[in-house]
């Protein structure tokens, strides 16, 4: 007999419904799973019954993208349909291009020729000089190993 999570990973990329306690329906892409069944949908659809006895029922649907539900809430899950096809993959992501890999951070250094010194402070902030917030003396001492051993 297969495992547990054998059973939900042999559902990963597929498309699927799940419906939440409060009755919406989210459809999107399953992506991931942990042992809380928190799920993780991409593409998602959410679909919402509003009206009811008294008025016509109406279905509003929007769009979510990329969703973390928490397993607490979900009340079902069935599968919708298949994985997307590689043919698929490519034909949604064709739009986008190679893109371009640069470095970013407060850590790199500003290239030469550029003007200014990196982050510049708002006007009005005082910023204390660079010697100030250095510690002076000894360091403290350490009570943590003797109290170990």
């Amino acid at each position: 007999m297969a495992s547990k999570s054998g059973k939900m990973q042999q559902w990963v990329n597929h498309k699927m419904r799940i419906i939440i306690q409060d009755n919406r329906e989210l459809i999107g892409q399953f992506l991931a799973y942990d042992k809380h069944m928190n799920i993780v949908l991409a593409d998602t659809e959410e679909f919402r019954r509003v009206g009811g006895k008294t008025k016509e029922e109406k279905i509003l649907q929007r769009s979510l993208g990329l969703v973390i539900i928490r397993g607490e809430i979900i009340v079902s899950m069935s599968v919708e349909g298949p994985p997307p096809s590689e043919d698929a993959k490519k034909a949604s992501q064709s739009h986008l291009g190679p893109g371009i890999g640069r470095a970013a951070g407060r850590g790199l250094a500003m290239p030469p020729g550029m003007p200014g010194r990196g982050i510049v402070p708002p006007p009005g902030l005082v910023v204390p000089p660079p010697g100030l917030m250095i510690p002076r003396g000894p360091a403290p001492p350490c009570n943590f190993l003797s109290s170990i051993f």
